[in-house]
């Protein structure tokens, strides 16, 4: 990790992790007697007050306790996840990296020398992070989980339990930090550490945080060696990249060379053909790669709509991923539907010309439980059963006095969010779809539902649905399922809307 390096610049947010991390690198340094100078970056964030202006003044003591460099940088991370319509853990964690690669940057052109970023996650961070993608679905790239070194970051406590950071930091006379937001189990990485991993350990194998992380180096050499196979696919493969044709930034890839692969490969190209022309790879998920290989096996004219605007469309030899105004579409070939940030299509209405409308720029999702608000791109046409602006809000709600605000009617639905346990989806209907009739989780087809709705039949494919994979939740304008219910001891309730506001 420390190979080639002449400046190392550490995390230290004051926590009992990144405390350990710059002590432990000071000491290797030391005794290995390595030419690395370490700079100690304490980033504030603006978001817990006084608890905050603490940890500054903790990091920049303990770095004048250790005779370590200190940096420290001020960040609005609030006013940052507003104007750029994040979460604040999301925009914290952007703008941490973003400071730690700024200072590097200046460091190695100052001084000429090579800069590595040391940031302090641990064995614990990484069982949590295996079992969070596993329980919400995940290809091997997620149960790989944190990789030791990525580019110039490192990770040199990936091997070290936090128990193990918590005894050498005792015994190394060091106090640190505690973040209050760290108790807060409404967090699914914290349910996951504080309840999840003690019942493991206390029930199942006392060991079970070292033998999920031994699972994730496995994992690892695993999909390193796929992505080096597949790397070879993508370049057989491609036919079109962005930077041939800069004005209308797309990615072509041949369906001969895709068919003739293994589907783990295509899987893989596949994937890496969406981050190359969305140019990144957060929220690209398997769903998202599993639609666009799906349509190697359809027709010409077949689409799905991916994040970042992007739209993936079959041709006769290739399939085509490129930013939705630039797939040249058919009207009657368009893409509808939202698939959680994913977009599949569906069957298109029959009339298109009548019930294609254009999604304004922004979906609401209002969490509304934190008191704040954020606002995600969509820009992705949908279709729905006339000419109208459509809106989807998604919001997450405390139980409360939902009655005397909230209601159900035919285009706002409350359910109880935990009991949604998969990623669920704005989409229209398919083959296999049904929804649940009644409180014993009777299921009945969606097209019988329709039918029975007496909903004409040239407009079933303009319905708009949420849907958990097969199962409809709702199908907008005519039923909810039974499933998810709210009750009395519901805890967190996703409220969805479709609103609608007619042409004037």
């Amino acid at each position: 990790m420390l190979e080639n390096t002449g400046i190392l610049v550490a995390g230290l947010s004051g926590g009992a992790d990144s405390v350990c991390l710059v002590a432990v690198l000071k000491e290797i340094i030391e005794k290995e007697q390595l030419d690395i100078r370490l700079l100690a970056v304490h980033v504030n964030h603006g978001i817990r007050g006084t608890e905050a202006e603490r940890d500054e003044q903790f990091a920049k003591q303990l770095c004048r306790q250790l005779s370590v460099e200190y940096i420290s940088r001020r960040v609005d991370v609030p006013s940052v996840a507003h104007q750029e319509k994040l979460s604040e853990e999301e925009a914290g964690r952007i703008l941490r990296y973003r400071i730690f690669k700024e200072i590097a940057t200046q460091q190695e052109k100052h001084t000429g020398r090579k800069v590595k970023i040391a940031v302090a996650h641990h064995q614990n961070d990484q069982a949590e992070t295996v079992l969070m993608n596993l329980v919400r679905g995940s290809s091997l790239r997620g149960i790989c989980g944190i990789r030791p070194v990525r580019d110039n970051i490192i990770r040199p406590l990936l091997c070290v339990s936090r128990a193990q950071i918590e005894e050498y930091l005792t015994l190394q006379g060091l106090s640190y930090v505690t973040d209050s937001t760290n108790e807060e189990l409404v967090y699914t990485r914290n349910k996951i550490r504080r309840e999840l991993i003690p019942y493991l350990e206390k029930n199942l194998n006392p060991n079970a945080v070292q033998k999920l992380t031994e699972l994730a180096d496995s994992v690892l050499q695993a999909e390193e060696y796929i992505e080096q196979q597949a790397a070879g696919l993508y370049e057989k493969a491609v036919i079109l990249q962005p930077q041939e044709n800069p004005s209308k930034p797309s990615v072509k890839l041949s369906v001969k060379a895709l068919v003739s692969a293994p589907p783990v490969l295509q899987q893989y190209a596949i994937r890496q053909a969406i981050e190359v022309a969305a140019n990144g790879a957060k929220d690209i998920y398997r769903v998202h790669v599993g639609a666009v290989q799906e349509l190697l096996e359809h027709s010409v004219g077949k689409c799905v709509s991916l994040p970042y605007g992007l739209v993936a469309v079959r041709g006769y030899d290739e399939i085509t991923i490129a930013r939705n105004k630039t797939a040249h579409l058919d009207s009657r070939k368009q893409c509808g539907g939202i698939h959680g940030g994913t977009e599949q299509c569906g069957s298109m209405p029959q009339n298109p010309a009548d019930s294609a409308v254009q999604m304004p720029d922004l979906l609401e999702f209002e969490k509304i439980w934190r008191g704040k608000r954020i606002t995600i791109p969509v820009n992705e046409p949908v279709y729905f059963t006339r000419v109208n602006e459509c809106r989807k809000a998604v919001a997450i709600l405390e139980q409360g006095s939902l009655s005397e605000i909230y209601g159900n009617n035919d285009y706002t639905k409350l359910f109880d969010y935990d009991k949604i346990k998969d990623n669920f989806s704005f989409r229209f209907r398919k083959t296999a779809d049904f929804i649940r009739i009644d409180r014993n989780g009777t299921k009945k087809t969606l097209k019988k539902e329709l039918i029975d709705k007496k909903v004409p039949r040239q407009v079933r494919d303009a319905v708009l649905l949420l849907a958990v994979s097969d199962e409809i939740l709702w199908a907008a304008g005519v039923r909810r399922s039974s499933a998810g219910l709210v009750t009395d001891s519901t805890q967190r309730i996703l409220k969805i809307s479709v609103v609608m506001q007619e042409d004037k």
